[in-house]
């Protein structure tokens, strides 16, 4: 694609998210589970709508934490009653809603929360199936960030589920159908995943046997891996469906028949080799001896999660849209628009000599990009946003946030 007639048709930042990478992705990690498995997209990573929908097509059931992403799965014409409500604070008025809409599906992290939900509903009330989140008692200390095995917001503990057996009361309209472990995210090491993974099979045939909760769905989590604004490939986890068969055939009966369905949760992985920000070089300058190449895209476009430790914060990868001859290397620090100095995407770089005005990209943000940024901050524009498939442009639009007056 020519990214400069983009740039004069559509101007400076953007984010290209490429739909056939997508596919790739999609297929990729299919592949690598079993067979008969359901896949939930994360929303949280991109809720693009036409992101959405080209996973929800492809096969995907969605995952939200909100009602603004749940709008997204309405937007891409997604069935609703597929959906997985999850996240530990959904309040009274969130969950009313989400009923309303058509969720017929939640996660539930706490005995309050289930209590809120069995007091919505009436003997009228569409039956909802609940799956209860579990923070086992050993987590995975191994993963980009980990959740579980220690005190945490996310789940209740495995040994108040068992104490408080007598307090998961089951209602004609609440069906407690099974359980949901989410251990940690970003795990690039398939040995790590495989260890998480069986970790959750055995938790979960424990408790549903100590329980007597007959198993009908089971949500095993996510965590595949993925760089993020640096260059470089997914991981192949292709070998994790043999493994994962094997353990469920051990410890989950007839799992191969549909009883209980296994599912699990991406976001990162499905979505981040699909897209890129492009940016522009604004403005070079010299300060007492440090070179400073200044982007018109900063931390209110990208990273600005990696101070919360959502996203790791690394140097990333600014490369030139145009290859340059020139390949002698300049040490710089490469710096966003913002009036803070915490914006910047590397502090010590190497770039090949850059110009005014030249295009320079960042990979692998397809997940976390402006979705894990200070969008708010200083009030910029955000970048346009262009869905491309098959080098051709499909779609463009823009995020804005726009302030609504509340009538007294």
């Amino acid at each position: 694609m020519n990214l400069k007639e983009l740039r004069k048709k559509y101007g400076s930042p953007l984010y290209i998210y490429d739909l056939g990478i997508l596919r790739q992705s999609y297929r990729r990690l299919k592949q690598s589970l079993p067979e008969s498995s359901i896949l939930f997209y994360s929303l949280k990573a991109n809720p693009h709508p036409l992101v959405v929908k080209q996973l929800i097509d492809l096969g995907c059931r969605a995952e939200v934490s909100s009602l603004g992403e749940l709008n997204s799965v309405l937007e891409a014409g997604g069935d609703i009653e597929g959906v997985l409500y999850t996240g530990p604070g959904k309040n009274s008025t969130e969950l009313k809603t989400a009923i309303e809409i058509g969720v017929r599906w939640f996660s539930i992290e706490s005995l309050n929360e289930l209590r809120t939900l069995q007091s919505l509903l009436t003997s009228d009330s569409p039956t909802i199936q609940v799956i209860i989140r579990i923070n086992p008692k050993e987590g995975l200390t191994d993963a980009g960030l980990f959740m579980t095995g220690t005190s945490s917001q996310f789940g209740m503990d495995e040994e108040i589920i068992l104490r408080e057996l007598n307090e998961l009361q089951q209602t004609n309209q609440v069906q407690i159908v099974g359980f949901h472990i989410f251990n940690g995210t970003n795990t690039l090491d398939i040995g790590v995943l495989s260890k998480s993974f069986l970790s959750s099979i055995q938790v979960i045939a424990k408790l549903s046997k100590k329980l007597g909760i007959p198993l009908k769905f089971i949500d095993l989590g996510g965590g595949f891996g993925h760089p993020y604004a640096i260059n470089g490939s997914a991981p192949d986890f292709k070998e994790l469906k043999t493994i994962l068969e094997t353990a469920l055939d051990e410890h989950i009966a007839n799992w191969r028949n549909g009883e209980p369905e296994v599912a699990f949760e991406s976001g990162r992985y499905l979505t981040a080799a699909s897209g890129a920000l492009v940016s522009t070089v604004i403005d070079m300058k010299e300060s007492k001896g440090n070179h400073f190449i200044i982007l018109d895209s900063g931390i209110n476009h990208l990273g600005g999660m990696a101070g919360l430790g959502r996203i790791p914060r690394v140097k990333y990868d600014i490369l030139p849209v145009v290859e340059k001859t020139n390949v002698n290397a300049m040490s710089v620090q490469i710096v966003g628009p913002l009036c803070t100095p915490l914006d910047f995407f590397n502090k010590k770089g190497s770039v090949p000599s850059l110009e005014l005005e030249d295009q320079v990209y960042i990979p692998n943000v397809g997940a976390y990009g402006i979705t894990a940024s200070l969008i708010g901050f200083l009030s910029r524009d955000m970048p346009i946003e262009l869905i491309i498939d098959k080098g051709e442009v499909m779609h463009a639009s823009q995020l804005f946030l726009n302030r609504k007056v509340i009538s007294e």
